[in-house]
């Protein structure tokens, strides 16, 4: 179970989760928090549950909605745009630089 964690500075109880490995895949943190805006400690505790219960259905709709990704990770976009700057970089380095009039 999920324990709520309390912020030194503020002393109000934060909500702390690690993402797990399918879904950074997706762009997300390692790592979610946010407050839960209380001091109370059995307060806190519901909030935490309550956070915890609707972030895993999200993560579970979610998982079952969207196939894993077809392409291997070395054919990413990523990779593609850094072979598509690699391949436009020697037509771009051959520009003939003319010569400032009146030194403007």
């Amino acid at each position: 179970m999920i324990q709520p964690w309390e912020n030194p500075r503020s002393k109000f109880y934060w909500f702390r989760r690690r993402v797990p490995k399918q879904f950074r895949h997706f762009g997300m943190p390692a790592e979610i928090k946010f407050s839960l805006e209380t001091t109370d400690w059995e307060e806190a505790v519901l909030r935490c549950q309550d956070e915890n219960l609707r972030l895993e259905r999200e993560w579970r709709s979610n998982l079952s909605a969207r196939p894993p990704p077809s392409f291997p990770i070395s054919r990413s976009p990523l990779s593609r745009a850094s072979s598509t700057r690699k391949r436009w970089l020697p037509a771009a380095t051959s520009l003939v630089l003319r010569p400032r009039l009146n030194g403007r």
